[in-house]
């Protein structure tokens, strides 16, 4: 069975129909390097990036090379050695490039030179703006251009819609995609079956950033994202940034590690510790943790001499006094 690669142009436009690249070989290499059977001039391509093998029975699979931003396979990237079978249809990224496989078995005309598919290639691949294009569904080949900055472009049945579907499992509005910088954001519009983003269903009214690697699905129709090279090269690295960093790779604006604790003092010859500063001790996000002062410490007040125990001691001197006088006088009355 021949293989063939087919290309969607980025822009409407009549002439420039999709293309299939066709290769009768057993391998097909895919890359930006001279000795690739399939070259793909697009700075997110690796030079060797995948390779496209026929088996004994006929059937192709596909392996990544090794490659630096990944081979997509239906949304699932593949890891690196590992072979994927590929099917008449399947959806295939490289880089951030979308082509459909597509598989017969008979022979196809065959282009007489690389440098011929190279330039079919190159002049399907020229994006200038963020784009999204139907790679499934009763709308394939359709495509949005998203050249303005901050606009929310809608995408549904309505034919009030930027993106016009006829897709029956489309609602009228069923989700708006918008530029946000060098990112592209979709949300989803409360459309009915609501929007898969890769393997993940967005929740209805949500917002989430969408990365050229993972196709959309509304209804039977699956959306790609095409990103000029100057986007394409920071896209993914936002996504990363907002989903956290991947292992082994601590965000930029995360605070050094901190010091070792010093060994024990001697508690002879420590000085005291002094208390910590109510600055240094103070959070530091105010508006997270309302700061309350310390209520003062209750001062005890002296206790008040009643005037029963006045009384009480005034008659116990008294008492005393009797007392003295009273053996004073039989002292003097014996010895008289």
């Amino acid at each position: 069975m021949a293989i063939a690669f087919r290309f969607r142009p980025p822009h409407a436009d009549a002439e420039r129909a999709p293309v299939d690249v066709h290769f009768d070989e057993d391998r097909v290499r895919i890359g930006r390097a001279s000795g690739c059977e399939l070259r793909l001039p697009h700075p997110s391509v690796s030079e060797l990036h995948a390779m496209a093998r026929q088996g004994a029975d006929g059937s192709w699979s596909l392996v990544d090379e090794g490659s630096r931003n990944g081979t997509w396979v239906n949304g699932c990237r593949l890891a690196a050695g590992a072979a994927r079978v590929l099917r008449d249809g399947d959806l295939v990224r490289v880089g951030s490039i979308w082509t459909e496989v597509r598989v017969s078995s008979g022979s196809p005309a065959r282009l007489s030179t690389r440098e011929m598919a190279l330039e079919i290639v190159a002049r399907l691949l020229d994006v200038s703006v963020p784009t999204v294009l139907v790679v499934e569904g009763p709308d394939s080949g359709e495509r949005l251009a998203l050249s303005e900055q901050g606009r929310a472009y809608s995408i549904g049945r309505s034919s009030r819609c930027d993106m016009h579907l006829m897709d029956l499992g489309v609602s009228r509005e069923h989700v708006r995609v918008r530029r946000e910088g060098a990112r592209i954001v979709v949300q989803d519009a409360g459309g009915k079956g609501g929007i898969l983003l890769g393997d993940a269903a967005l929740p209805s009214g949500s917002t989430a950033p969408w990365p050229p690697s993972l196709a959309a699905r509304i209804g039977s129709t699956v959306l790609a994202l095409q990103l000029p090279p100057a986007l394409d090269a920071v896209a993914d690295q936002l996504v990363v940034e907002q989903a956290g960093a991947p292992p082994g790779e601590p965000p930029a604006n995360m605070p050094p590690d901190p010091p070792p604790p010093a060994p024990a003092a001697d508690p002879a010859t420590a000085a005291p510790e002094a208390a910590p500063s109510a600055a240094a001790a103070a959070p530091t996000d105010a508006a997270a943790i309302a700061i309350v002062p310390e209520p003062p410490s209750p001062t005890m007040a002296p206790p008040r001499k009643s005037a029963g125990n006045v009384a009480m001691r005034a008659a116990v001197v008294l008492l005393l006094v009797l007392v003295v006088v009273s053996i004073g006088a039989c002292i003097w009355i014996l010895f008289a």
